[in-house]
C-alpha cells in the first residue's frame, strides 16, 4: 500500500465496500477505475492478495489506524513547539520514531513519581513549610532543603545533651529552696539561650556552684533548723513555724525566737483552749437557724392557709357550682370587649351562672363596669365590698355598693377626681 493510499476518497470507500461484501466502486466501476482497481490490486497481506471479507476489514482497519497515527503525529508536534520536543514528518511510517520520545515521557513520569515520594518523605518532617509544596523543585529549592535538613540532622545529634538537660531537671524537681531553684532556671532559662556567651554560661554555672557547696556545708545546721520548726508546726504553731524556716535574723534581738517564748506558747494554748469550751459560735449558730427556721415557718403557715381556703372553696363547689363556673368562664370569654353582636346575651348568660357559683367563691374581684354584667342584682348580697382608688371611682361603683352589706373605700383625698377635667355646662346638663 503506497503512502497517499489512505488520500484517495474513493480508494478508502472502495476497501470499505469490499470488507462489507459489496462491489468497490459500485456501478460506476463496471466500465471505468482502471487506475483506481490496479491500485486495490497491489494491496498485499504478507505477500498475498486479500480473498476474504475478513482480509478487506484487516485492510480497513489499517487505514483507520494510519489516519490516527497521522492525526499522532499532528498534534505531536503542535504541542512540541511549546515543550521542547522533537518534530517528526507526517507520515505513517514516522510513528515507530517516536518510541524515543515515549522512552522521555517515562523518564519524567518516573522523576514526577521519584519528587512526588520526595515531597511526601518532606511533608511529614515539614509540616507547615510552603516551599514544600512548590512544584518542581528546581536547584535553589533543594539546596535550601539540603541546608535545612542539615540543621535538623545536627539538631538531632544534639539528643544527648537534651536528654543530659531533662535528667537534671528530674533530679532537681526532688529538692526544694533557693539553690534549686536558682539550678532549674539556669538550665531551663539560660542553657540553650543564644543571648549569652559560652564565657558568661560559665561563670554563672560556677557561681551557682559555689553557693550549692557553701549551702551544702551548711547542711546539718538547716536539717536541724528544719526537724525544729517541723515539730513546732505539729505542736499547733504552723505560723510562727513558717517564719523560722524563711525569716533571717537581721536585728540585734531576736524577735521571733524571745526569751519568754516559753510563756508566749502556754498564753497561746490557753486562749485555744478557752476557744474551745466557749459556747458562743454554737449560741451565734443556733440563733441563725432559729431565724432560718421560723421563715420557713411563716412560710409554711401561708401556704396552709391558702390549701386550706382552696380546699373549703372544693368542698362547697358541688357539680352544679362547677358547671355553673365554667359557664361563667366561658361567658365572660365571649363578651370580649363588650362591643359584639351577641355581647349582651352573654352578659345575661354570666350572670345567671355567677348566681350558682357565686357561693363557692368567697372573693371577687372586678372592674366597676363588669359588676352589672357579672353578678346577680342582690341588695347585700355580700358581705364586704372593698373600692380601691376610690377617688378614681365615679358612678359606675353604685352597683358594687348596692350590693354590699358593708363598704371599704380605699383611696387618697388628694389625688385628682375623675371628673376633674369635665367643664360646670357639662355637669349641669348631666
Amino acid at each position: 500500500m503506497t503512502d497517499d493510499f489512505d488520500k484517495n476518497l474513493e480508494l478508502v470507500d472502495a476497501v470499505k465496500n469490499l470488507s462489507e461484501g459489496k462491489k468497490p466502486f459500485g456501478l460506476a466501476g463496471i466500465f471505468g477505475k482502471s487506475a483506481e482497481k490496479k491500485s486495490l490490486e497491489s494491496i498485499t497481506i504478507v505477500s498475498s492478495a486479500p480473498s476474504s471479507e475478513a482480509d478487506w476489514q484487516y485492510i480497513s482497519s489499517f487505514i483507520t489506524f494510519r489516519k490516527k497515527s497521522q492525526a499522532l503525529i499532528l498534534r505531536w508536534n503542535a504541542l512540541s513547539n511549546e515543550l521542547s520536543l522533537p518534530i517528526f514528518e507526517v507520515a505513517p511510517d514516522n510513528l515507530s520514531a517516536l518510541h524515543s520520545a515515549v522512552h522521555l515521557y517515562d523518564e519524567i513520569i518516573a522523576s514526577n513519581h521519584l519528587q512526588h515520594s520526595i515531597r511526601q518523605a518532606l511533608s511529614t518532617i515539614f509540616i507547615d513549610w510552603d516551599i514544600i509544596s512548590a512544584a518542581p523543585y528546581d536547584t535553589d529549592i533543594l539546596a535550601e532543603i539540603e541546608n535545612v535538613l542539615k540543621q535538623h540532622l545536627k539538631r538531632h545529634n544534639l539528643a544527648e545533651s537534651l536528654t543530659l538537660k531533662e535528667t537534671l531537671l528530674n533530679k532537681l524537681a526532688d529538692y526544694k529552696g533557693n539553690i534549686s531553684e536558682k539550678m532549674t532556671a539556669f538550665v531551663t532559662q539560660n542553657i540553650g539561650d543564644p543571648s549569652l556567651s559560652d564565657d558568661e554560661l560559665q561563670a554563672d554555672y560556677q557561681e551557682l556552684l559555689n553557693e550549692l557547696k557553701r549551702v551544702n556545708n551548711l547542711a546539718t545546721d538547716l536539717q536541724t533548723v528544719a526537724d525544729v520548726t517541723q515539730l513546732i508546726e505539729d505542736n499547733g504553731a504552723p505560723l510562727w513555724a513558717k517564719k523560722l524556716r524563711y525569716e533571717p535574723h537581721n536585728n540585734s534581738q531576736d524577735t521571733l525566737a524571745s526569751d519568754n517564748w516559753q510563756q508566749i506558747w502556754r498564753i497561746a494554748r490557753l486562749t485555744s483552749f478557752i476557744d474551745s469550751i466557749d459556747g458562743r459560735k454554737e449560741l451565734v449558730q443556733l440563733a441563725k437557724t432559729r431565724g432560718n427556721l421560723e421563715v420557713s415557718l411563716a412560710r409554711l403557715y401561708q401556704e396552709a392557709i391558702t390549701k386550706r381556703a382552696w380546699l373549703k372553696v372544693a368542698e362547697n363547689a358541688t357539680p352544679n357550682v362547677r358547671a355553673s363556673l365554667e359557664k361563667y368562664r366561658s361567658a365572660i370569654m365571649r363578651i370580649g370587649k363588650g362591643t359584639g353582636k351577641g355581647a349582651h346575651y352573654y352578659r345575661r348568660e354570666a350572670r345567671e351562672a355567677s348566681a350558682g357559683a357565686s357561693a363557692a367563691i368567697p372573693c371577687w374581684i372586678m372592674p366597676h363596669y363588669r359588676i352589672s354584667e357579672s353578678l346577680p342584682a342582690e341588695f347585700g348580697s355580700f358581705d364586704l365590698v372593698i373600692i380601691d382608688e376610690a377617688s378614681q371611682s365615679d358612678l359606675t361603683a353604685l352597683p358594687a355598693i348596692m350590693r354590699a352589706k358593708k363598704v371599704l373605700i380605699v383611696g387618697d383625698d388628694k389625688q385628682v377626681s375623675p371628673e376633674a377635667s369635665v367643664s360646670i355646662s357639662k355637669k349641669f346638663a348631666i
